[in-house]
């Protein structure tokens, strides 16, 4: 996030702050996965949580943006060798991640 902040103005910048805060870090902190370990699965099975918890296709979208843009700057630094996002698929076909 810090690394986006000069990129993005700062209402784009505080929502996405508030979405990690509220979504993508309570989904995947008690899972208590390094970034080597992210798999598909786990974008998959997120996508489907939030489906599940009312989100329309289009939200879930938005945060995936989110964790794409993360796991992009873990590639480009050589942390991981392909972003799990690219392979990652949801139950329901109208999120285009």
């Amino acid at each position: 996030m810090e690394q986006k902040f000069n990129e993005i103005r700062l209402n784009t910048y505080e929502s996405y702050a508030m979405t990690l805060n509220r979504r993508i870090i309570p989904f995947y902190k008690p899972l208590k996965l390094t970034l080597s370990s992210i798999a598909p699965q786990h974008i998959h099975d997120f996508y489907n949580a939030m489906i599940k918890e009312g989100l329309t296709a289009n939200t879930v979208h938005k945060q995936s943006v989110i964790i794409r843009g993360a796991l992009e700057d873990a590639v480009k630094k050589n942390i991981i060798q392909y972003n799990p996002v690219d392979r990652a698929t949801s139950d329901q076909e109208k999120i285009c991640v």
